[in-house]
């Protein structure tokens, strides 16, 4: 009926006991910051997940070059946002962020330049890229079965300032 029908989305934690904030990258978890602290205040139980690592970031931490060792930082980051927010566990997919595979990312020379999707790239492309290094429904199927949250809290491809198509 429309009555149980939670109106607004903080409703719906309401009547969560499990939520799942599932992104792309490592730092995603920033732009829903306060709904995640709510979350787990709320429902109680507080499970995160990215289906990357971030290894292709476009910043420069610390002289960390893009690949492994990106990646390696930025997981180390996702696991002190899980404690922040007292997340009940965390979890990092398999899927490789960028257009580039880690084989290609750790190749890179130190200096070399920062290549992301190009313009006209969908999140099609994304699907497509992540399919060859695995199954990304399949990942979130488990992560789901695994979880089993009430709520899912995510993004999409129009989600804050970014845009990116891996949202």
């Amino acid at each position: 009926s429309p009555a149980s029908k939670p109106s607004r989305v903080l409703d719906a934690l309401h009547h969560a006991e499990r939520v799942l904030w599932l992104g792309a990258h490592p730092d995603d978890e920033m732009s829903s910051s306060a709904f995640l602290a709510r979350a787990k205040d709320t429902a109680g139980t507080l499970y995160m997940a990215s289906l990357t690592r971030g290894e292709n970031s476009d910043k420069v931490w610390g002289g960390l070059r893009r690949g492994t060792p990106m990646g390696k930082a930025r997981e180390a980051l996702f696991a002190k946002s899980a404690s922040v927010f007292r997340a009940d566990g965390y979890d990092l997919g398999p899927f490789v962020n960028g257009p580039s595979s880690i084989e290609e990312l750790d190749a890179l020379a130190p200096n070399a330049s920062f290549h992301d999707w190009t313009s006209s790239a969908t999140s099609d492309d994304v699907i497509t890229k992540w399919s060859q290094e695995g199954d990304p429904v399949g990942y979130i199927v488990a992560l789901l079965r695994a979880r089993r949250p009430d709520v899912v809290i995510s993004m999409d491809d129009y989600c804050g300032v970014s845009g990116h198509d891996e949202h």
